[in-house]
């Protein structure tokens, strides 16, 4: 079941990410935007953000996390962010955060990272996922 706060900080984040001047893709330097959902979720969750920042002209990758393990998972989100041509804006949301913390870190191709009810996890700390998630 889809926990409602969590799409409403989903369209909250595509309501400000579309609807800001300084952000539509005409106007920016930065047009490429990787999503990366939450832990017990999918890519499929970010299909209406992707619709309407696509609508937007930005060029947009859904990250599908493995979530076999924290690692596996950058490892995903740095082979998207490989894949990018140009600079990338990452938008996570809930665990996707400490996901995304992880991937920016040595990064020279991601400006900026957006959490949305997102975990930040503090770089350098180790542990398991129960560990990041609680963060």
């Amino acid at each position: 079941m889809v926990n409602k706060c969590a799409v409403f900080a989903t369209m909250l984040c595509a309501a400000a990410l579309s609807s800001t001047p300084h952000l539509q893709a005409q106007q920016s330097a930065v047009k490429n935007i990787v999503l990366v959902h939450g832990v017990w979720a999918d890519g499929s969750g970010w299909k209406g953000v992707y619709n309407i920042l696509v609508k937007d002209g930005f060029n947009v990758s859904i990250v599908q996390e493995p979530e076999t393990s924290f690692q596996d998972d950058v490892t995903a989100v740095k082979r998207i962010l490989a894949l990018q041509d140009g600079p990338s804006i990452l938008v996570a949301h809930s665990y996707g955060g400490s996901v995304i913390t992880g991937s920016r870190h040595g990064s020279i191709s991601c400006r900026i990272g957006l959490h949305c009810s997102a975990h930040a996890r503090r770089w350098g700390k180790r542990g398991r996922r129960r560990e990041a998630l609680s963060e």
